[in-house]
């Protein structure tokens, strides 16, 4: 009697945790975008002051190359300016393409941006996405993070055509967050810190994995990485993984973690037969970080 007291209470403290770390996790979701989407614009409005600032300086050359041209008595003494103005429009131009690449890019952060439905939106999408996306998406927001950004060497393999998701976006969101994070933690203290995220299609599922150059999982903790409050690092709660695998498994995926070498798990979600249509995502493709 006294053992079924005690697992009914760990059964519903568990519950509780986890409905506050699902509350958290939408709540960081919120801040996550509002954060990534900050950093990245940052720079594309940087790029946009530092063009503004160099089109001035170019355009006041400019007027003063004209002034010289029709002060220019012979057309010997106009070629030399003529010459030099040639060369600050041709870099102007320059400027200007790069600079729309960067609006480009800026507008591209909104589109994935967008993507996210409105939290804390649950089940079900109305319609179809795409899981390279979402690892786009909470890859630009985690470059908010110095050391991803700039110390991590990331390299995403993302197949070209994946069929349509409709499952809960939000839940993926947050496993592949969890993911990401859980990779970055691993390299933190390591000489060399990579990671790899890839995605494919295996029958009727769509898959993600994940490998970082971390120390990876021993093989007699493999079983319980997934365990509520199982953790190899100081000052972890040790719930992500455990949550992440059970989000999984409501969408009628899974989430399994991969022999080494490093830190690796692979997601696989299933697609409906019915809506086997591919979504190309812009910029689909292999790249580097």
């Amino acid at each position: 009697m006294v053992a079924q007291v005690e697992n009914s209470t760990a059964d519903e403290l568990l519950r509780c945790w986890e409905k506050a770390y699902l509350a958290r996790s939408y709540d960081a979701a919120v801040g996550r975008l509002f954060r990534g989407i900050t950093h990245n614009l940052n720079g594309v409005m940087q790029v946009a002051s530092f063009y503004g600032d160099v089109s001035r300086l170019a355009l006041e050359r400019a007027a003063d190359l004209l002034a010289q041209v029709k002060a220019a008595e012979t057309p010997a003494q106009a070629a030399g300016p003529l010459g030099e103005l040639a060369v600050v429009l041709e870099e102007q131009q320059k400027g200007l393409t790069q600079f729309k690449e960067r609006i480009g890019q800026g507008a591209e952060i909104l589109r994935r941006a967008l993507t996210m439905p409105a939290l804390p939106a649950e089940g079900p999408q109305p319609r179809g996405w795409n899981l390279n996306d979402v690892v786009r998406c909470e890859d630009e927001f985690l470059c908010a993070d110095t050391f991803y950004k700039h110390k991590l060497e990331r390299k995403l393999e993302l197949a070209p055509e994946l069929p349509a998701l409709v499952g809960d976006l939000v839940v993926v969101h947050e496993v592949v967050h969890i993911l990401l994070k859980n990779a970055l933690e691993a390299v933190r203290e390591g000489e060399r810190a990579s990671l790899v995220i890839l995605t494919l299609t295996d029958g009727e599922m769509v898959e993600l994995v994940v490998r970082d150059s971390g120390p990876g999982v021993p093989g007699e903790q493999r079983d319980q990485i997934f365990a509520p409050f199982f953790t190899t690092r100081s000052n972890h709660q040790g719930l992500g993984l455990y949550l992440a695998r059970k989000l999984v498994r409501g969408c009628g995926g899974e989430l399994l973690c991969l022999d080494g070498p490093g830190g690796a798990f692979k997601l696989r979600l299933p697609f409906a037969a019915t809506d086997a249509g591919r979504l190309t995502a812009a910029g689909d493709g292999g790249r580097d970080a």
